[in-house]
Parts: structure tokens; C-alpha cells; sequence
């Protein structure tokens, strides 16, 4: 069974008694999907040395959402793989245990059941309940799995849900007094020791899942001696701060809090968001600062808090925020849950301000590996101070002529002092599998997501990387760019397993989050539209011969050395895309030859690409662009020479077609256009005859940028006026002049501008197809008058 259609109808079958899942609950009344929903984090826990196969319900669903499932039986085999795991990992006495047993016989009577009796469903006389091998006898067997350390829960990632960052600016917080920071630590409710909080935690049925172990780490005494440098990442590693970690775990631990009469109830639930107006519509008019929990992990994540007391000058706010708006109702749901949620917030606080900062950085270890990693501000190698954000070169083993290209997202050092980085690698254009006519900068490079961490020492030298929007801008002020050191243009994202290049919209997501809120260099602005000169692929030569638009995309040749980018890419043939607007390739619409800027020493041909941002008309192309004459400005290709390769050749016939289909697009938009001025004439602009081809030709040909004395919409035969300070007194007999009337007794003469040749229109009558308009008696008599 493989085709599309039946995997969709296995999935149907399979989503129905899937869902049944999100309806058990234990005896408590708590949902049991929660417990499984989410893979435990990897970091402060050995549960992937232990659980060799990990499995949760989200993975689940998404394997039905996606049509992955070919048999029923592997989707029974998966959900027995997680009731498996959590008896394996968990005392019997835990709660994850209960809902794995719970799970455990929904699957024995429910779902292979129904699946059984269904007679669409693939082999289902065959379904049965897999043997996974041998569960602990005994809670002591399932302790010696765990290693002495308090049972994780399988319910929840430490990831948080992307957000925008809050507005509030943090100088406002203060307003409240310097105490303010305090003000938990300090208030009405009992402090409760290290004992009796965890005896708390213990008897909360919702938050004794939190990871909360006293005792000494077994990891505080090892030391790194296995260098980390090669480990690849799709994402930077989590390395935190003391600090940081503190803030973490206590935003943790409040998902966990829940109203000691109703389990169901979050204590954060009127603080997860900020209220809305339209229930609440003072709140925003009493509440100067508001801030909600969404606000706060937002500046988390955004690394904005320098210490604790910060984030709990935040914590306060919010508390202080709900308490005075409802002062006079204090009977409030909202504001009982807001002094029960102080009262625990105080409780979580005190408790992670008291744990050791080594036992932080051991719990904040990535995988569990147990090596304290200790985040740096900024490494010094070779005489130049590296920070994150921080363009390098870095030293590459299977081609040291090309250093990858790359920048710092983490710092940091081993207990044995050795230092790392954590580096967003760039590829080179020869680095990637592209198109046989696809276009690059002479200096360019693609983002691709690969982070990958590296000894300090490699770092060879600086370097610098700008956006395609900003360099099209301006120029970088002097200094901003080491002097000797290469600098290169960035406009595209690159999937390594697709080999799309994917044009990047927003520059700052690329960056560390330490450093997008940072002003950008401010730019020394250009007196014209920078000149975009593309070069063909530097690896167009590996195309095979004799190969047309279907063959497959070859792959790249890996460097020799594991932590090295490829040695080369590859390069692949298909047919001209037609709606190109990126200047990708050497058939965009947008794109022509430029023979005299051909580079000389690597033989690549350029071309130059101009941006539809200024391309000034709909349709048409400055004919600068071309050796074209005629109204349409389409690009011209050169013909192709007798030394051209088998690849060039077979894109004749296309790139002919891509051409008429241009053409024909063209003419159709400038006749449009045509129809509509006449349909719609346009006040200030100079009539054109209703039979005006010559004049829509000149329009095209003249008129393709706004006069900056102007407003007028672009296209339109119009005029300007200047003031005549009568430097233009001798000729003046032969201009055109307006005199404009100042006030009642001053008036100034004006020299009228026009922007094309006047027109020999033998009837000034703008017809509408409605009514003629056209100049009234009193102007003509006038008009005769005078001449």
C-alpha cells in the first residue's frame, strides 16, 4: 500500500480513534494527553541514554496529518512505544505511570479493536499488541534506570511559543519606587524554607512534576576533556547565563500552577495575555504599563533582562496592575487567582535564588551530556575581540583558499578553560546545487541553516556580511569593515536538502537575538540607483553533456574533513521561469547581458539587474537596458557564439519561446494602458489625440521616471514650472512663461519646463466616449484676441 489516496484513507481512519486520546482522564479529572503530548527537553536529564526510541502524541499526529502511516500496525506500535517508555523511565507510584496504564488499555480496548473490525483498513486480521521486551518488576528496577534523579515529566518542551516582543520600555518599571524589586521577596505572605517548599511541590498533585533535585549534582566533578568542536545543529545551543537559567525555570514552573480548588484551572490564566479592551475598556485608560507573561517571555527570549530583579521588577508590575485595577472589587476571580499566583511566585522565587549557580549550569547542559558549559561575553583571538553577532572566517580543512563564511551565535568555555563558538555557516555559490542559469554576485554568499560549533582557534580573521536591501542603499560608513578584510552580499536562504533558495524577507530573523534590537550602521546614502551586476555560476562547466530540463539534481561533493562545508556543488538543468522578479537567473525578465563588465580572470559573463522597485512603468524597461529602439523595451540577448557549451545550446528553444511570451505580455499591458488613459484622461496632463498610437509610443519612450518638481503620476506628458530670477532674460521671448499672482499687489514670473517634445495634435478635444470636453467660449474668444 503507497499510493497518496489510500495513505489518506488509512490516515482518516486512524485520526478517528486517535482523538479518542485527548478524551481520557485519571481518576482526578486530568487529561492524560497532557502527560504525553510533548518529548521531555534534553537538557538536565538522562532519559535519552535510557529511551531509545522516544515517542510522543504530537509525533503521533503528525505522522497521520502527513499521510506518513503506510500500516495500521505501525501507528498501534508507536502509541504502545510511548506507554512503554514512560513504565520504563517512572516509579509506579508516579502519575505518568498511572496515565501510561490508562493509555496502555485504551489501546488494548478500543483502538486494535475498531481498527480490527474495520475492513478498509490494510491487514486487519493481523493487528495485534507488539512486544516491546520487559518492563521493571518493581519501583526499585525503575530507580536504577533513573540514576537517582526525580522523575521528568513527558508533558512539556521548555520551548515557548514565538511572540512579538513587549513595548513596554523597561525604564518605566520603576516608576513604583526603588523597592520594587523587592516587593515579592519582601511581602505579606510567609517565607517558607527549602524543606517546606518542597514538601509543597510534593503534596500539589499539578506541579509535582518539576524538576527540582537538592542533592549534588553527579555531574559537578566531571570535567570536558572530549573537544565539542564538528557537532551539528539546526538550531544555536541553549547556553544560558546563571541568571537566565533562574528566569527559565521559574516561568517553567508556573505552567505547572493550577487553583487549589479546581485542577483544571492555570493560576496564569487571566496573566498569560494582556485583557482585552472590548471586555475591559478602561483598563488600558487606569493602567499606564500593562504587561502580561506573553510580554515577559517575549524579553526572555529576546535576552533583554541583565539580572533577576529585572524580570521580577516585571513580575511585579503585573501584579501590581491587576491588584489596583480591581482595588474596588476584590472579590474578583481575577484578583484572588492574582494573590494566589504572588503568593506562589514568591514561593518558586525564593527557591531558585537559593540553588548554587554550578547546579544551574549543569541542569542548563545540552543533551544531558553533564559538561558545564560557561557563556562568555567575548573571546580574543590573533589580536582581533570576537562578541556574538560577529562576523568570522573560519578555517576550512578540506579547502583553506576558501575559509567558511559564517557568524558568532554563542560563546563559551569548558572547565578546562578551552574556548568555543556556536557559527551560522554561509555557503559560497560553489558550495551549493543550483541552476545551470542561475545568477550570483561576484561576492556573494547564502544563509543556510547550519550551526555548527567550532574550537575558538579556528577562527581565521573577521569578515563582514550585508543585506542585498542595504546595499542597495548605500554605502557602509569607513571602519565599519576591518580594512584587508572580504565582505560579502547576502539575499537568500539555502535548504541543503532541497537545494531552494529562499529569498529572505526580514534580515533581523537572521541575526542573534542579542543583537536585533541593535540600531543597523546607518548607511552613506548614494546619489543614483546602485548598479546590481550578477555573474553566471562559477561552477557552470560541471553540467553534464547531454542532459535536458528532467534530469535529476546531482549532489554535492562533502568536504573531506566532517566539519567542513562541501568541497563543490553541482549544478542541474531545467526550463527558464517565466515570473521572475528576483534577477535569479540569466532569463529573468529583468536581467541583461553586460559584456563589458564580463570578469576576465574567471571567464563569467555579467548582468545587470535591475529591481522592479525601479523599473518606473508597468511593463516596459528603460531602454538604456537594450539595444531595442522600438516602444517596447524588452531585453535583448546576445547570440549565442560558436564556442558556447551543449547546455547553452539546448536552452535556444526555450529561451525564443520565453521571449515571444515576453513580448506578447508586454504589448498587451501597454495596449491596456492605452485603453484606459483614454477612458479615464487625467487633469494637468497634456491631451492626446483619441487615435494617439504615435503619442503612446512617445510615452513610452520619454517618460519612464517622476519629475521631482512634480507629483504627477508617472508616464503622463506634463510640465513644471521654475521661478525666473532672470537669468534667462535674453531668450526670454522664446519660453513659455506663467505668472502666478503672490498676493493682491505682487505676482512672479515662472519659466514653464516640459518634459517631452510638444506634440502636433491637429484636434485638442479629449473625448471620453461620453461627452467632449474641450475649452469654453470665453477662453477662446480670449485666446483669438490675442493672437
Amino acid at each position: 500500500m503507497s499510493t497518496e489516496k489510500e495513505r489518506k484513507k488509512l490516515a482518516t481512519r486512524l485520526q478517528s480513534v486517535f482523538e479518542g486520546i485527548y478524551h481520557l482522564k485519571d481518576a482526578h479529572g486530568r487529561p492524560i494527553s497532557e502527560t504525553f503530548q510533548r518529548l521531555p527537553l534534553r537538557t538536565g536529564t538522562d532519559y535519552y541514554k535510557i529511551i531509545k526510541n522516544p515517542v510522543s502524541l504530537h509525533g503521533v499526529g503528525r505522522s497521520i496529518k502527513k499521510h506518513f502511516y503506510t500500516r495500521a500496525q505501525d501507528f498501534i506500535n508507536q502509541l504502545v512505544q510511548i506507554t512503554w517508555n514512560a513504565r520504563v523511565y517512572n516509579v509506579k507510584s508516579s502519575i505518568i505511570y498511572e496515565h501510561a496504564l490508562i493509555l496502555n488499555q485504551y489501546i488494548i480496548d478500543k483502538i486494535i479493536p475498531k481498527l480490527s473490525n474495520e475492513k478498509n483498513v490494510p491487514d486487519s486480521r493481523y493487528l495485534h499488541y507488539p512486544d516491546l521486551g520487559p518492563l521493571p518488576e518493581d519501583d526499585s528496577s525503575a530507580l536504577s534506570y533513573r540514576n537517582n534523579q526525580q522523575f521528568t515529566s513527558e508533558g512539556h518542551e521548555d520551548e515557548e511559543e514565538d511572540g512579538d516582543d513587549g513595548d513596554a520600555d523597561e525604564e518605566d518599571y520603576n516608576e513604583y519606587g526603588s523597592n520594587v524589586n523587592a516587593s515579592i521577596r519582601n511581602s505579606v505572605y510567609a517565607q517558607p524554607n527549602d524543606q517546606h517548599y518542597q514538601a509543597l511541590l510534593a503534596n500539589n498533585t499539578l506541579t509535582n512534576r518539576l524538576h527540582l533535585k537538592t542533592s549534588p549534582s553527579p555531574y559537578q566533578s566531571h570535567h570536558a576533556t572530549k573537544q565539542e568542536s564538528g557537532i551539528r545543529r539546526g538550531r544555536p545551543p541553549i547556553i544560558d547565563k546563571p541568571y537566565e537559567t533562574r528566569i527559565k525555570l521559574i516561568l517553567k514552573h508556573f505552567k505547572k500552577l493550577r487553583h487549589p480548588n479546581d485542577p483544571n484551572h492555570p493560576l496564569t490564566f487571566y496573566f498569560d495575555r494582556l485583557l482585552d479592551p472590548k471586555t475591559y475598556g478602561n483598563y488600558y485608560q487606569v493602567i499606564r504599563h500593562p504587561i502580561s507573561l506573553n510580554e515577559i517571555r517575549a524579553k526572555v527570549r529576546a535576552r533583554k533582562y541583565h539580572t533577576v530583579d529585572e524580570f521580577i521588577g516585571d513580575l511585579n508590575l503585573m501584579f501590581q496592575n491587576t491588584k489596583m485595577y480591581f482595588a474596588n472589587d476584590q472579590l474578583n476571580s481575577m484578583y484572588q487567582d492574582c494573590l494566589l499566583f504572588e503568593a506562589e511566585a514568591n514561593n518558586i522565587i525564593n527557591y531558585e535564588l537559593s540553588r548554587p549557580e554550578k547546579e544551574l549550569l549543569v541542569a542548563n547542559t545540552p543533551g544531558g551530556d553533564g559538561i558545564i558549559r560557561i557563556p562568555l561575553d567575548s573571546i580574543e583571538i590573533n589580536g582581533h575581540t570576537y562578541v556574538i553577532g560577529d562576523w568570522v572566517l573560519i578555517n576550512n580543512a578540506s579547502d583553506p583558499e576558501r575559509p567558511t563564511v559564517g557568524q558568532i551565535f554563542r560563546l563559551w568555555a569548558t572547565e578546562d578553560g578551552t574556548k568555543y563558538t556556536n557559527v551560522c555557516w554561509y555557503y559560497r555559490p560553489e558550495q551549493t546545487c543550483h541552476r545551470y542559469d542561475r545568477l550570483f554576485f561576484m561576492n556573494e554568499v547564502c544563509k543556510t541553516g547550519q550551526y555548527r560549533d567550532h574550537l575558538a582557534s579556528e577562527i581565521v580573521g573577521p569578515c563582514y556580511v550585508i543585506f542585498l536591501t542595504r546595499y542597495q542603499k548605500g554605502d557602509l560608513p569607513e571602519g565599519v569593515i576591518a580594512e584587508g578584510c572580504p565582505w560579502f552580499i547576502c539575499e537568500f536562504r539555502y535548504n541543503e536538502n532541497s537545494h531552494v533558495f529562499n529569498r529572505i524577507r526580514t534580515w533581523k530573523a537572521c541575526l542573534p537575538d542579542e543583537i536585533r534590537d541593535k540600531p543597523e550602521q546607518p548607511l552613506i546614502p548614494l546619489n543614483e540607483p546602485r548598479r546590481l551586476i550578477k555573474y553566471e555560476s562559477p561552477i557552470k562547466g560541471l553540467l553534464p553533456d547531454g542532459v535536458d530540463t528532467s534530469m535529476p539534481i546531482p549532489d554535492a561533493t562533502p568536504g573531506i574533513h566532517p566539519n567542513t562545508p562541501p568541497i563543490v556543488g553541482s549544478v542541474y538543468l531545467r526550463e527558464p521561469v517565466e515570473d521572475d522578479e528576483l534577477g535569479q537567473y540569466s532569463t529573468s525578465p529583468n536581467v541583461v547581458p553586460s559584456i563589458e563588465n564580463d570578469d576576465p580572470v574567471s571567464g563569467r559573463k555579467a548582468y545587470i539587474f535591475t529591481p522592479v522597485s525601479q523599473l518606473k512603468m508597468v511593463g516596459t524597461y528603460p531602454s538604456s537596458f537594450s539595444n531595442n529602439t522600438s516602444g517596447l523595451n524588452t531585453p535583448v540577448y546576445h547570440n549565442q557564439t560558436s564556442h558556447d557549451t551543449d547546455g547553452d545550446r539546448s536552452y535556444i528553444s526555450s529561451v525564443n519561446r520565453y521571449r515571444q511570451l515576453l513580448q506578447q505580455q508586454q504589448q498587451q499591458q501597454q495596449q491596456l494602458q492605452y485603453e484606459k488613459s483614454k477612458i479615464e484622461p487625467r487633469r494637468g496632463i497634456t491631451p492626446t489625440a483619441s487615435g494617439g498610437a504615435q503619442a503612446n509610443s512617445l510615452v513610452a519612450t520619454y517618460h519612464t521616471s517622476t519629475s521631482t518638481y512634480s507629483n504627477m503620476l508617472t508616464g503622463g506628458i506634463l510640465s513644471y514650472t521654475t521661478i525666473d530670477e532672470n537669468s534667462l532674460a535674453d531668450i526670454s521671448e522664446s519660453l513659455n512663461q506663467k505668472r502666478r499672482k503672490i498676493d493682491e499687489e505682487t505676482s512672479q514670473c515662472e519659466i514653464v519646463w516640459y518634459r517631452a517634445p510638444p506634440l502636433n495634435l491637429s484636434r485638442k478635444i479629449l473625448n471620453n466616449n461620453v461627452t467632449e470636453l474641450g475649452h469654453s467660449a470665453k477662453y477662446l474668444a480670449w485666446k483669438l484676441g490675442h493672437s
